[in-house]
């Protein structure tokens, strides 16, 4: 913690599996081909500016999603109609 309040020290460990390095850094701005990026979105999430982008929108579809409830429109959630090949 940033606090200091907590403090582990380590006296003995066993490395159960080695970590393969990872596709790109997580915690750096440096620029990863859109292809890598989505091959591996989940930790493509884990980025801090992803990460603000997607707590942005869903404020913004909160926001629209209770102002039209309160002017009185209805909201459906519809089943998605496939034709059958």
């Amino acid at each position: 913690m940033q606090t200091g309040e907590i403090e582990i020290f380590v006296e003995d460990y066993v490395l159960e599996s080695k970590a393969m390095t990872l596709p790109f850094m997580i915690n750096s701005h440096f620029d990863t081909s859109e292809e890598i990026r989505l091959k591996y979105r989940f930790l493509d999430l884990r980025r801090e500016d992803l990460h603000q982008q997607i707590i942005l929108r869903s404020k913004i579809i909160n926001y629209l999603r209770n102002r039209m409830l309160n002017e009185g429109f209805e909201e459906f959630q519809t089943p998605i109609l496939t034709s059958k090949c």
